[in-house]
């Protein structure tokens, strides 16, 4: 492997405190910690043994650690010494000022893939897995106070004060505010675009009840019809909160009936005497069986009721989904919800779990879009804005590079239903676009920013810097995992599956891969193997503690850690052959990255920003992505996607 060159700097950024070149297989993250580098060839600049000179490039930049995360033009000037420098241009205050001796510097990459410009809120984090959904959620409003109307009561994303069972319910919810007076007055709500009905359908939820209805008038959670009040035949479902027996119920038609106005058929959701201020889960299931269809509703996990006097599907209508409200903003509700999916599809696995039985698991974390998904709303946006993610099965997806007066993104890709990625879902080489009629907006997963996109300009300086750039990721990833350590534990669930098979070898060792490493251990198995030894064997972990090894036990070390070299050399070669049978930039992003799953976990779980591994696994920490959480069959097994 050819030596490469490393930085580190301060936290601050005030000055390089580390430069090293070395040899890839040697290489032991465990030494710099996690304020990191970055080992890679400069696209638009070049390196040179010795010393390093950049050429000035107008390519962003990224530069590691994340506490002093950059981006701007490469440039250089020189001091009244005569001394050339560099410096970044158009980068945060914390780092614009930074100037380094050119000979100091040695590894700045090229990362951003597309350039988005538009206006932000929030802040996203470095290397966030972000989305755009085809879907931007619309505010409607019909309060109207002394003439105007009354944006105060848009439903918002807050912080309720108040925490279900599990801790994330809450953290950020969407609160919606009733009426004034809380009266049954039009007021303001959420606007979603209507969908096609199927064989299974789900509501899933979290919902808080503020207060109740100071007169006699149901309020509206969700619903599919022109007003949810008013009575017509296209009317499909609405989950309200029943002011008469202070229970939510779910009141439903289904396709058997074409020709009647309202809802045909009514069932309660939860018990009776619903407290106030209390986060509560709520769900309701439906399956067409064929003769009869099923629909079970559950309250915390308990089945409530399950219904079987309908026949059909739930009744298709071309008229939208509202929150918190009817069409033109009847029976408003005032209270909060949290994670509402609504999904559909024609297996049971469009039912997440919630398949008729007189209990069901709660979810204890946010959901994923996954399959079948209609809309799924995490109400993670930015805090006080009525600017909603709405997730789906099709949307666009990618990593945060860096974020500045515009937002800049890398590992672009299409999410479709089939969960593969696509070309044509929107943007430019099937990256991000500008919000429009196809587009919306931008929501990082965890950071709950949001960037409203006007123009995406995409960044690649030309296919060969892009291939290579992968390439030099690629090895960076490799050489990374090889030097983390080695875990064991009892039962062979560890790294080490021979030692620890049938063993009870001490649980507390680890062991560090390195090439040297392994030519020490293979030197032990020879004089086992070839030479004959009988002998029992010291041997370090990688904490410089010695274990003895029975001949066995060394023979079973060797060949664990062997095999993680070997699996780690494999995927190397396999991926980087791959990046160079590519021919354009949109085969290119779709290439599969570190698939195996021991691989994607540990990697990322160690934290490190700078890895050639899925941007959905870089979150999920699996190699599993969300698209199929809720997909088990054998014939959709996890795919994992580079960037």
């Amino acid at each position: 492997m050819p030596s490469k060159d490393l930085i580190q700097l301060q936290a601050d950024g005030s000055a390089v405190i580390l430069q090293t070149n070395f040899d890839t297989r040697l290489f032991d993250p465990s030494i710099y910690g996690n304020s990191t580098f970055v080992v890679s060839t400069v696209s638009g600049a070049s390196l040179e043994t010795g010393s390093v000179s950049f050429k000035t490039s107008t390519v962003p930049f990224f530069v590691n650690p994340s506490t002093i995360d950059g981006a701007g033009q490469l440039k250089t000037t020189t001091n009244s010494n005569g001394d050339e420098l560099f410096y970044f241009e158009g980068i945060p205050s914390n780092f614009s000022s930074l100037l380094v001796p050119q000979s100091k510097v040695a590894t700045v990459f090229s990362i951003a893939e597309q350039k988005i410009e538009g206006t932000g809120y929030g802040t996203f984090t470095p290397t966030e897995l972000v989305f755009q959904s085809t879907i931007t959620p619309q505010v409607i409003n019909y309060l109207t106070l002394s003439g105007v109307t009354a944006t105060e009561y848009n439903p918002v994303i807050g912080l309720t004060g108040a925490t279900g069972t599990n801790g994330f319910v809450g953290s950020r919810a969407a609160q919606f505010k009733g009426s004034y007076l809380d009266t049954d007055t039009a007021a303001a709500g959420i606007s979603l675009p209507g969908f096609t009905s199927a064989s299974y359908f789900l509501i899933s939820g979290w919902v808080l009840l503020e207060t109740a209805p100071t007169s006699a008038y149901d309020p509206i959670l969700i619903t599919r019809s022109p007003d949810g009040v008013t009575g017509t035949t296209s009317d499909s479902f609405r989950l309200e909160y029943d002011y008469s027996s202070s229970r939510f119920q779910f009141h439903f038609s289904t396709t058997a009936n074409t020709t009647s106005t309202g809802f045909d058929h009514i069932m309660n959701v939860s018990p009776s005497g619903v407290t106030l201020n209390e986060w509560n889960h709520f769900a309701v299931a439906y399956t067409n069986a064929g003769s009869s269809a099923a629909v079970s509703s559950y309250w915390n996990g308990n089945q409530v009721q399950k219904y079987t006097g309908a026949t059909g599907t739930i009744r298709n209508t071309k008229s939208s989904v509202y929150i918190g409200c009817g069409g033109n903003g009847k029976k408003p509700f005032k209270g909060w919800i949290d994670d509402l999916v609504i999904s559909a599809g024609t297996t049971s696995d469009a039912l997440r779990g919630f398949l008729h039985g007189t209990t069901a698991t709660v979810p204890s974390t946010h959901q994923d879009a996954g399959y079948y998904t209609v809309y799924y709303l995490s109400m993670d946006g930015p805090i006080g804005t009525s600017y909603f993610p709405c997730d789906t099965t099709n949307k666009m997806a990618s990593n945060v590079a860096f974020q500045g007066s515009s937002l800049y993104v890398y590992g672009c890709m299409g999410v479709t239903a089939s969960r593969m990625w696509t070309d044509t879902l929107n943007g430019v080489c099937g990256g991000h676009a500008a919000a429009g009629a196809s587009a919306g907006y931008i929501f990082g997963y965890d950071s709950g920013a949001c960037w409203i996109p006007t123009s995406v300009t995409e960044m690649s300086s030309g296919l060969t810097a892009a291939k290579q750039y992968r390439k030099d990721l690629n090895e960076y990833t490799f050489r990374y995992y090889l030097g983390l350590t080695m875990y064991g534990t009892s039962g062979a669930s560890g790294d080490f599956k021979k030692l620890y098979s049938g063993s009870t070898f001490p649980t507390s060792f680890t062991y560090t891969p390195l090439e040297s490493n392994v030519n020490y251990l293979k030197n032990i198995y020879d004089s086992i193997i070839v030479a004959g030894s009988t002998l029992s064997v010291s041997i370090a972990d990688s904490y410089g503690v010695y274990y003895t090894f029975a001949t066995a036990a060394a023979v079973n070390l060797y060949q664990d850690v062997l095999l993680y070299y070997n699996t780690a050399n494999s995927g190397f070669s396999n991926i980087s052959n791959t990046i160079d049978g590519q021919s354009t930039f949109s085969s290119l992003k779709r290439i599969t990255g570190v698939s195996g799953p021991v691989i994607v976990s540990k990697l990322a779980a160690s934290g490190n920003e700078s890895l050639f591994i899925s941007p959905l696994s870089t979150v999920t920490k699996t190699s599993r992505s969300p698209e199929n959480y809720w997909k088990i069959s054998a014939e959709l097994e996890p795919v994992d996607y580079a960037p």
